[in-house]
């Protein structure tokens, strides 16, 4: 990760997290949100969000009392990336994220590394946007009424997997008052539409850049989606600030985004920054896209059959996710580590083997003897350390 990043005790922000655990300063849909400072001086104030769900594009959870993540080892990296590059190109409304860890990768005696979705969840650390006092109040008073009802559903409902039609309108109803809400305190433009995940990156874009156009041409969100990059529900994820050089409504900072198409985002960076910033920017995108496929290909593992047939239409129950005990977790992450490794230097091959590893695992998880199963993963990874 960046130099910056090597700054930030991550150690000291985790003990921290741990000694406020039940107590949190903030509690949203998908993380415990708590704000913790970097541990050199008191001035770099950061949030730290310990993922515990992910609704944009894995649509599985843990619930916030079992402290797992059903995210992959490889998750909270790409992420990293992702966010990087975005705020790269929009400094100004994109919020900026300095670190990230995963507390559930331990480093053991014998230098080797340990993985298991029973030590924790991943953390990402971005910092506090402050703002326009009285704007960020208003907008509180909205979301954070919203998120009470909402967070009161997924208790009483199981996260969903228990609700009643009844349950589930009335949180649709939550949502939609708290969208009109907001669009009336900053602005109509403040809004994306739902996509359908089946839809390639491309045909996605276009449907909303002719929506958010008709709305006003000149948006943060228009220029957004001219990059490739999507707005997760842009009313509950937006601190409202000051109007700065960005001359259009809504005028604020972004929280919650999502790069989905790679190739529009390189054409846009080449063809607005400067050849040197354009490189620096295109090279967080590659690592974005390296440790992207690593956890989409970790998770199908993981999570099976399921993804396969049923990936974006519903929620997967926490009993779930965790298909294999943690002896066979940590020996798949070994495996992939040393695919990662493999790889690093080659990206563009990434891919190709990665299809090769993945069908050669389920050939092996669905036909070994599940007391041989780390044997077995353990003895492929050998193979592959020869290719």
């Amino acid at each position: 990760m960046e130099k910056e990043i090597m700054s930030i005790e991550f150690k000291k922000i985790d003990n921290l997290l741990k000694k406020k655990e039940g107590v949190p300063d903030k509690m949203g849909e998908e993380g415990i949100i708590n704000a913790v400072y970097s541990g050199l001086d008191n001035e770099r104030e950061f949030f730290a969000k310990q993922w515990y769900r992910v609704n944009t594009g894995k649509r599985i959870l843990s619930s916030p009392e079992s402290r797992e993540s059903p995210c992959s080892p490889y998750w909270v990296k790409a992420k990293y990336y992702e966010y990087n590059a975005m705020h790269d190109v929009f400094p100004e409304v994109v919020v900026s994220m300095a670190g990230a860890f995963d507390p559930r990768i331990t480093r053991r005696k014998n230098r080797t590394y340990h993985f298991s979705y029973e030590k924790g969840r991943p953390v990402t650390l971005t910092r506090i946007v402050k703002g326009n006092p009285v704007d960020v109040e208003k907008r509180d008073q909205v979301i954070d009424k919203a998120y009470d009802k909402m967070l009161a559903y997924h208790r009483d409902t199981k996260h969903g997997l228990q609700a009643q039609p009844n349950e589930t309108r009335i949180l649709f109803e939550i949502v939609g008052q708290a969208d009109k809400e907001m669009q009336d305190l900053f602005g109509r433009e403040l809004h994306a539409s739902c996509i359908d995940s089946s839809l390639a990156p491309h045909y996605a874009i276009e449907m909303l850049l002719k929506e958010a156009r008709k709305v006003n041409p000149q948006s943060p969100i228009v220029k957004f989606l001219e990059f490739g990059i999507i707005p997760i529900h842009p009313e509950f994820n937006f601190i409202p600030n000051d109007q700065t050089e960005t001359a259009e409504r809504p005028h604020g900072v972004f929280l919650e985004l999502s790069l989905i198409d790679q190739e529009r985002f390189i054409t846009g960076v080449n063809s607005s920054l400067p050849a040197d910033k354009a490189k620096s920017v295109i090279n967080r995108v590659k690592r974005f896209a390296f440790y992207q496929s690593l956890d989409i290909a970790f998770d199908s593992l993981i999570v099976g059959g399921y993804m396969e047939s049923h990936f974006f239409r519903e929620r997967v129950s926490p009993e779930q996710i965790y298909k294999y005990g943690p002896e066979v977790q940590n020996a798949l992450f070994n495996l992939f580590e040393t695919v990662r490794k493999k790889f690093e230097k080659k990206p563009e091959q990434l891919n190709q083997a990665l299809d090769i590893v993945v069908e050669h695992l389920r050939f092996i998880l669905r036909d070994s003897n599940p007391y041989i199963l780390p044997q077995a993963i353990r003895s492929f990874q050998r193979e592959i350390k020869k290719w």
